[in-house]
């Protein structure tokens, strides 16, 4: 038996952890105002006048003035936008401004005082805006639109927590374009290429909605588009990473000026006063504890029993939801030639969203929601340990993107990561079902965003799966930074034995040059199959990222799972596989047949020409 050995190019170092999750209930109460007239849209005519209200800064709710230019009806089908033009010159210098979403616009009719501030009846709320535009204009969703939604808003939707999730609704594969468009390492994305071929054996099909369109008015420059939630983060290079995954759910990634990001609001706030009305800010504190990750918009209508409207659009438009509201505030609006923005954050939690259409959600002042608690241990010298605690929403869709996040921001509090690093990461994740996951990678020359790339494709898999429901429940991650780079390049390698028996030993001798340190002798060896006959067989001598595809290319079968339990099985066979080993592998002749996925390994030819006839 001749055996020859094929030497790929080696080899760095990886480590990832963490650990846990949790579940919280919160509610809260708001007072019962009398509902405000209204003004249908059929009944809105070019050129009337009125105000909008929204919060500029801090806590104040100040009006704006604006003026009907057009209603546009059934686009989309059975359904109007009504189009304003805002003059006011702090409105003209921004345009539509992202966390707008939601400020009630009021018309007055011919027989009462054009007052700003006063008077006019609801006709909805401040929704779109126009990109590219000169001018300031803005569509508004009508009222009635909106108020549909809470009629359909009842006890149910809070029951879809424990519903069937339908299919994927995560793209892993568009996270893993950020690799390519940023100029990430390979190494970032390696487990995430396997775990996003993962399947169910009878995939089921996720509906694929048209994305909404909308017409402007006659003559207008730009495009139209939803005001998206601004969601500030730290830095420049976070927000290209989120653009393309939070754009789909209706939110903007913004980077914050340093210390924006923030759970303490300024001196000047005094939370437990601010409360929700037409115009206030709506926040939805994403992550809170020791950083504040909160999306924006604002209230539109207070209905009598106390349930609130906003946004004017949708976040998902897939009915029901459960994510908490919160009051808030706005630090200032930073202008911005393509989209200007809010920056604030939350206050105080007053219950939940429960309900998301496209034209509007629905917040419910006993609304419940369920928060997944997270903690975060960094080492990273000369600093001394920090420890982080964090509550992360539970949603199937934004959890695994914000227990991401919330790990990313830990390791950066301080610092960003030495250019010569080893950092290893471990990480506990426990699931519903007391499933749980762990991982423990290494990485040599590490970015923080190796963190992403390793940490959330797992947990969307798990939460995201088209078997039963699994979220989240707790998550814990401790996360060692050395200032050094423990890597190894090839040197060369030499087989000891060419020739070898059935049932024998096969060794390979390897030269191994780590960084700033003198070459070593790595000795490897494995058992030869005592069945195998003579012949000649390739060596392979790879890391853990090679080794991975070569094991799924071979047992494919592996990847089609039938059920929860084995989803969860093959998501941690994958996050076994060990960057900062070296794997020996022999490619033997195709001798077996898989069942599903069960393996035959050794049939006779006979039956496996049998078995395989269709």
């Amino acid at each position: 038996m001749t055996v020859y050995v094929w030497w790929p190019v080696l080899l760095q170092l990886f480590l990832l952890s963490f650990m846990g999750a949790v579940v919280t209930v919160a509610s809260a109460t708001t007072s019962i105002p009398t509902q405000k007239a209204i003004i249908p849209a059929d009944e809105i005519r070019s050129g009337m006048q009125g105000y909008g209200l929204t919060v500029f800064q801090g806590t104040k709710i100040e009006p704006f003035p604006v003026e009907v230019v057009s209603v546009i009806h059934n686009d989309p089908p059975k359904k109007a936008v009504i189009w304003i033009r805002c003059p006011s010159p702090r409105m003209q210098q921004t345009g539509p401004v992202s966390g707008m979403s939601g400020s009630p616009i009021y018309l007055w009719t011919d027989d009462e005082p054009h007052e700003l501030g006063n008077g006019g009846r609801l006709v909805g709320a401040f929704a779109y805006g126009m990109l590219l535009s000169k001018d300031c204009y803005a569509g508004v969703q009508p009222i009635e639109q909106m108020r549909h939604v809470s009629d359909r808003a009842d006890a149910h939707n809070r029951e879809h927590l424990t519903e069937r999730a339908a299919g994927r609704g995560f793209d892993l594969r568009r996270l893993l374009a950020q690799v390519d468009g940023h100029d990430l390492p390979k190494s970032h994305g390696w487990r995430a290429v396997a775990l996003a071929e993962l399947k169910p054996s009878e995939q089921i099909e996720k509906p694929n909605y048209p994305p909404t369109t909308l017409s402007g008015p006659t003559g207008v420059e730009g495009s139209v588009r939803p005001l998206l939630l601004p969601i500030g983060v730290p830095s420049g290079q976070m927000v290209q990473l989120l653009g393309p995954v939070l754009a789909p759910i209706g939110m903007i990634p913004v980077q914050a000026p340093a210390g924006v990001v923030t759970s303490k609001p300024p001196a000047d706030i005094q939370p437990e006063q601010i409360r929700l009305a037409p115009g206030s800010v709506l926040a939805i504190p994403l992550v809170y504890g020791d950083v504040d990750f909160s999306a924006s918009g604002t209230v539109t209508d207070v209905l009598p029993d106390g349930r609130l409207l906003a946004f004017g659009h949708g976040m998902f438009s897939q009915g029901p939801l459960a994510l908490p509201m919160a009051t808030g505030y706005v630090h200032f609006i930073m202008p911005n030639y393509l989209s200007s923005f809010k920056m604030g954050g939350s206050a105080v939690i007053k219950g939940a969203l429960v309900r998301d259409e496209s034209s509007a959600v629905v917040g419910d002042p006993n609304g419940q929601f369920k928060t997944c608690p997270a903690q975060v241990e960094i080492a990273m010298p000369p600093h001394s340990n920090q420890s982080y605690r964090y509550q992360i929403a539970e949603h199937r869709r934004l959890t695994p993107v914000l227990a991401a996040i919330t790990a990313l921001v830990s390791l950066t509090a301080e610092r960003e990561l030495p250019d010569e690093n080893t950092t290893r990461i471990v990480a506990d994740m426990t699931f519903a079902g007391n499933r749980r996951l762990n991982i423990d990678s290494t990485v040599a020359g590490s970015s923080a965003f190796a963190l992403f790339f390793d940490l959330m494709p797992p947990i969307a898999m798990m939460m995201d799966n088209p078997f039963q429901p699994m979220p989240l429940e707790l998550l814990q991650i401790k996360i060692d930074v050395e200032p050094v780079l423990r890597s190894a390049n090839f040197v060369n390698g030499r087989l000891e034995m060419a020739e070898v028996a059935p049932g024998s030993n096969i060794a390979v001798t390897l030269k191994l040059q780590p960084h700033g340190k003198p070459v070593f002798i790595k000795r490897l060896q494995m058992t030869v199959p005592d069945y195998l006959p003579d012949g000649e067989y390739p060596l392979f001598v790879t890391g853990g990222q090679d080794y991975l595809k070569v094991f799924l290319s071979s047992r494919p079968h592996l990847l089609a799972v039938r059920d929860a339990d084995e989803l969860h099985a093959m998501i941690q066979q994958i996050l076994d596989v060990d960057a900062t080993s070296l794997y020996l592998i022999m490619q033997l002749p195709n001798q077996g047949l898989a069942l599903g996925r069960t393996e035959f390994p050794r049939l006779p030819s006979s039956r496996r020409a049998l078995i395989a006839i269709p």
